[in-house]
């Protein structure tokens, strides 16, 4: 009965973070008010983060190891980040966009430009973001390598990209890789990450 529990909550967890996904994605490229945006931007962190524990438990069915339980913690700490950068941007943006539109010629030069250098507060909490998502994504992977219905075939690419997007960062650090004329991973992470939940969707359906 508890494992049918898990199951259920897997396939729901899986389900979750991919309408956050996508609801991120929604946020990012159509333009918003910055409440919706906002809201948006809520969704996808909180539903990972439930998708996070979902995959925990499952993982923890076969094998409570010392990776898994730190793939779920890391995790947590890295979409905890990820929420707060995202609230600092759109809050700062959208507070100092009003001050700019009512502000006077020499006043607004000003703004403009507290504006703009606000964005390396963000960037300094992305790349801690990035950071504790490659170790997520490391800590997974070994997680991941003995499983029944995982294994090898996802351990290797989730390993690859995790140590990649540290690598990266670090490299081009305080600027990010795309400024540095290197390519954002972001996107390949992302796209393994749908996938690998479609996949445990389908495992959690499949087994409750």
């Amino acid at each position: 009965m508890e494992n049918k529990t898990v199951y259920k909550q897997l396939t729901l967890g899986s389900i979750g973070a991919i309408i956050g996904t996508i609801c991120y994605i929604i946020g990012v490229t159509f333009p918003t008010t910055p409440s919706i945006g906002f809201l948006l931007m809520t969704i996808w962190p909180m539903s990972a983060i439930v998708f996070a524990y979902s995959v925990y438990k499952y993982i923890a069915i076969d094998d409570q190891s010392t990776s898994n339980q730190l793939a779920f913690i890391f995790t947590v700490i890295a979409f905890i980040l990820v929420y707060i950068m995202l609230s600092v941007q759109i809050g700062l943006k959208a507070g100092i966009s009003d001050a700019i539109a009512l502000a006077d010629s020499p006043e607004k030069e000003t703004l403009e430009l507290i504006l703009s250098s606000t964005s390396w507060v963000h960037l300094g909490i992305d790349l801690a973001w990035d950071m504790f998502l490659g170790a997520s994504l490391i800590f997974l992977s070994l997680a991941i390598k003995r499983h029944a219905r995982l294994g090898m075939w996802w351990t290797i690419p989730m390993f690859v990209l995790g140590l990649s997007v540290i690598i990266i960062n670090l490299y081009t650090f305080p600027y990010t890789p795309v400024s540095s004329g290197l390519f954002d991973i972001g996107p390949a992470i992302g796209t393994f990450m749908i996938i690998f939940a479609a996949r445990t969707a389908f495992l959690g359906f499949r087994m409750k």
